[in-house]
């Protein structure tokens, strides 16, 4: 199968609304407590995780159009997650950011011409990629923290 932007996009759009399910009915308290484990990540940490990193993948694609095969600056997420105190968010909060800036990030890329897509930039773990491969990416990146959230919700 030949990756296009329909294709990522299609599934792009999809996990927000498979998260907004996920967390029906969890409040503060419970997405503070509940982990993926006992050195692992509150729900509310990783809601944040993912807003966080929204607006960075939103950010790659946007220097995608401005600059000629940039190089995107590594991010520590542990660092991030200290440095910005995710455990002290509020769910409701964080979760409508997370949905402002994936709709933001939506519009932004449907308005691209079909030839923006092709334009890349350097990964600092994955090497050159496109931005199809990025939205898919960050579908993925959605896709793995669901799963984590459903872990942490189920123990």
């Amino acid at each position: 199968m030949t990756l296009t932007p329909d294709n990522a996009l299609r599934d792009f759009v999809k996990t927000p609304v498979i998260l907004d399910a996920i967390l029906v009915g969890v409040d503060q308290r419970r997405a503070e407590q509940a982990t993926d484990g006992p050195d692992g990540w509150s729900v509310l940490e990783v809601v944040c995780h993912m807003n966080e990193f929204e607006e960075i993948f939103f950010n790659r694609a946007r220097l995608m159009m401005e600059t000629e095969r940039p190089n995107f600056p590594p991010n520590d997420q542990n660092a991030l997650a200290l440095d910005h105190n995710y455990q002290e968010q509020q769910l409701a909060e964080q979760l409508a950011s997370y949905h402002r800036r994936r709709d933001a990030f939506v519009e932004f890329v449907k308005a691209l011409p079909a030839g923006a897509w092709q334009r890349t930039g350097i990964h600092p773990s994955y090497g050159e990629m496109n931005l199809i491969e990025l939205v898919v990416k960050t579908t993925l990146h959605d896709v793995n923290h669901i799963e984590q959230i459903l872990k942490a919700l189920n123990d």
